[in-house]
């Protein structure tokens, strides 16, 4: 096993690798007829996961600023983490996070970024991903470093939803998606519902297409439009266009999503933002998603 160490090289890649094998390029030795072969086992994830590191990757904007300590976010990070039930320093299942730190400052608006998560060696965990952006609109103290603390709390609470979510069997999953979940959770849960496609699952995610956070609802659709509930079609179709009157960005994913119906309510509707929308870019992205049809 070689351990891959350049951890900047994978940030910008958007996945982090927690090893990769490297093999000799011996020729096979044919397998004993008369010796049965073992079959491969599956890993699985055992306990809670112990973070080794955690390392961020900033911009040059975010390294000027003062009142934010990089190696103290890092750190602060990592123990948050380990407070969380799914996660224990002293773990059997280890894991590495990582996050990309951005400030965006404007002349009206500041937005702090953290986009990430921990990449876990096993094929129950996976990696766990986690995007964050907060806007000083968002909380009473515009301050950065304050910003900087919502969004530390945003990122650790949805990398812990995504740890214990993964790790739930089906019947959990369809707990979260029907119970008083926060929205984090439940929009990992749909994603994996959709991943697995529980049976029982999509009568529960229809509701979430009307629900107030938008990523969820975007998540909802493309879990039902996955699963062929061709009950949603006409609500998948009628949030794009309110996303497209609230000039929303979410109007973007949700036109791939409305591609996939391969309905020809989708394919009329599809046609008529590409022909007609106000945004170049939205007509330049109905047209991707319609694809030779237009």
């Amino acid at each position: 096993m070689k351990r891959c160490t350049n951890l900047v090289v994978f940030l910008l890649a958007g996945s982090l690798w927690v090893g990769c094998d490297k093999k000799e390029t011996s020729a096979p030795s044919a397998p004993s007829e008369s010796i049965p072969q073992p079959a491969e086992e599956t890993p699985t994830a055992e306990g809670p996961i112990a973070v080794t590191e955690f390392k961020i990757q900033a911009s040059q904007a975010v390294m000027k600023l003062e009142g934010v300590d990089i190696k103290a976010l890092e750190a602060g990070i990592q123990s948050d983490l380990h407070a969380h039930e799914s996660f224990d320093p002293d773990g059997p299942t280890k894991g590495k996070g990582y996050a990309i730190f951005d400030v965006r400052e404007r002349p009206e608006s500041v937005e702090v970024m953290l986009v990430g998560g921990v990449g876990v060696d096993t094929s129950v965990f996976g990696e766990l991903k986690a995007e964050v952006v907060v806007r000083d609109a968002d909380i009473d103290d515009r301050r950065v470093p304050s910003l900087v603390e919502e969004a530390r709390r945003r990122f650790v609470k949805r990398v812990g939803a995504a740890a214990k979510v993964k790790s739930a069997n089906d019947q959990e999953i369809l707990a979260v998606l029907s119970g008083d979940n926060d929205n984090a959770t439940k929009l990992i849960a749909v994603q994996e519902a959709r991943d697995r496609r529980i049976e029982g699952s999509v009568p529960l995610v229809r509701p979430l297409l009307d629900a107030r956070d938008e990523r969820l609802q975007v998540a909802a659709a493309a879990m039902l439009v996955s699963m062929k509930d061709e009950e949603s079609y006409s609500n998948v179709i009628r949030i794009t266009e309110d996303f497209s009157r609230d000039a929303n960005p979410q109007m973007l994913p949700m036109l791939y999503i409305v591609a996939d119906l391969k309905t020809p309510e989708s394919r009329t509707y599809l046609q008529a933002v590409a022909e007609g929308h106000d945004s170049p870019n939205v007509r330049k992205v109905a047209k991707e998603a319609l694809g030779p049809e237009l």
